[in-house]
């Protein structure tokens, strides 16, 4: 029987240098096998770089319709409003505008596809979508990112087919959207798309603990899934010092991340022990696409 697979993805590559040396440092010295680049952060140029001298590492494309500043105006038909050409604050603000029709999908698919032509143009292909705030699973939107995934060649997205088990999330009201809308979304994605069985870590986004990383991982382990992502926020530097610099760059979330300390997990000889002791492998999204074929490679 085939050793159980996880992707073990960090996402935010390109918010802020500290966070992409905490990324670098996960992916080199730890058990991150899978970035995902925001195009449109204030750090995005020194992120591709990352990638592109890591070819082992899977690369996403983490695409953002929500906090900082887009790389469409307003004015031309794009996202960006004000003297910053800034994204609304956050998924709420979103899809409130989106439901008072201040937001066209025109100018949803204008702004997307500009942060994957910057992707692109720096030399990356990505292996799988998601979305920043998870607007991906916003059931309006699937036709966009999926039109664009095909048309950009991209093989998989963060579409679980279920939650995990031992995840504080399922039971929380932002964790019966999600699943709803994965659930409405999947229709429009299909089965062009690859997706891993189980989303991992949503529960405690920027906050993992090794208790939470050994739940969490054991309940995989236990379960009928193949297949997982768990999702990742490591980084570099105090978390007061990172906060306000998001504030600066237009990023206004709570942000209530303890982002060394999941750099400290990552990196830890605890953490690789018990993946190793229960026999799982870590893989990337590119992995699993190869699967289709030859069979993917374990890091």
């Amino acid at each position: 029987m085939r050793a159980k697979r996880l992707i073990i993805n960090g996402d935010d590559l390109g918010l802020l240098p500290g966070i992409d040396r905490g990324l670098a440092r996960a992916a080199d010295e730890g058990l991150l096998s899978s970035l995902s680049l925001l195009a449109n952060g204030p750090a995005f140029d020194s992120g591709a770089a990352l990638c592109r001298s890591r070819p082992d590492i899977g690369v996403g494309a983490h695409l953002a319709l929500v906090e900082g500043r887009a790389l469409t105006a307003w004015d031309d038909g794009g996202l960006g409003r004000g003297p910053e050409n800034l994204l609304p604050v956050d998924y709420r603000q979103f899809i409130r505008d989106y439901a008072l029709r201040r937001i066209s999908l025109q100018r949803v698919t204008l702004e997307l596809r500009a942060q994957l032509e910057r992707i692109t143009g720096a030399g990356l292909r990505p292996d799988h979508l998601d979305g920043h705030q998870h607007l991906h699973l916003f059931p309006p939107l699937a036709p966009v990112f999926a039109g664009l995934g095909r048309e950009y060649g991209i093989p998989a997205l963060r579409l679980p087919r279920s939650m995990g088990a031992g995840d504080g999330i399922c039971s929380g009201w932002k964790g019966r959207l999600l699943r709803l809308g994965a659930r409405r979304s999947s229709g429009v994605y299909g089965d062009f798309f690859l997706r891993p069985d189980v989303l991992l870590g949503t529960g405690c986004s920027g906050r993992l603990t090794l208790e939470a990383f050994r739940r969490l991982v054991k309940a995989f382990s236990d379960g009928p899934a193949a297949t997982a992502e768990l999702m990742c926020h490591p980084g570099e530097g105090s978390g007061t010092a990172l906060r306000e610099q998001l504030s600066r760059a237009g990023y206004c979330s709570p942000w209530d991340f303890h982002w060394a300390t999941e750099l400290d997990l990552l990196c830890s000889g605890e953490a690789r022990r018990f993946v190793e002791s229960l026999g799982i492998g870590i893989v990337t999204y590119r992995d699993l696409a190869g699967d289709q074929g030859s069979g993917g490679e374990e890091r």
